[in-house]
């Protein structure tokens, strides 16, 4: 939510179908988009500081997905153990 605002406040995100700013909540699909590395390129971020913002959040998503992954993995790991005694 903290980089769905700092992105809407100084990223001005836009549309490129239409060239125009996005609301807040659009905004926040752009952000979820790109934390989870689907990227549509429906909206992008228009200034320097947004295109930046818009690098911290793929890097995020993709720090986030791995440790998910690997809480999935060491949990399915144990369940393994735990069954196999």
């Amino acid at each position: 939510m903290a980089c769905a605002t700092l992105m809407f406040l100084l990223g001005k995100s836009i549309n490129t179908a239409t060239h125009e700013c996005v609301t807040f909540v659009e905004t926040l699909y752009f952000c979820s988009v790109t934390g989870l590395t689907i990227g549509y390129g429906d909206v992008v971020a228009a200034t320097p500081v947004g295109r930046i913002l818009v690098i911290v959040v793929g890097f995020l998503g993709v720090l986030m997905t791995g440790i998910f992954t690997s809480i999935a993995v060491q949990r399915a790991y144990e369940h393994a153990q735990t069954l196999a005694r």
